[in-house]
């Protein structure tokens, strides 16, 4: 025979996985609205680009990008998620402006 302790236990464990799942549910589905807006600009907002990626298109080191953002020449937005990322638009003047 189960003690009162270990009913509760399993009463109480009964109950709050059923409380849960609804929320789990809810959460994956948060998640995966997440990952869509992340991908596509905002509305009326600008593409942003990883700093690994503008350095690709740049061909410089970290030093070198640290120093052309410093400079003012290519500006980084910070998201929502505390990452720092550039805005392509700047890039893109950037390098348009090496040509000219």
């Amino acid at each position: 025979m189960k003690s009162m302790e270990e009913i509760i236990a399993a009463t109480v464990a009964k109950a709050v996985s059923a409380a849960i799942k609804p929320l789990v549910a809810e959460i994956g589905e948060l998640k995966k609205e997440l990952a869509k807006a992340q991908k596509k600009p905002p509305e009326g907002g600008e593409r942003l680009i990883t700093q690994a990626e503008a350095r690709r298109r740049l061909g410089v080191n970290d030093i070198a990008f640290t120093k052309i953002v410093c400079a003012g020449h290519v500006h980084l937005v910070r998201t929502p998620g505390g990452r720092e990322k550039v805005k392509e638009s700047s890039l893109n003047a950037y390098i348009a402006s090496l040509g000219a």
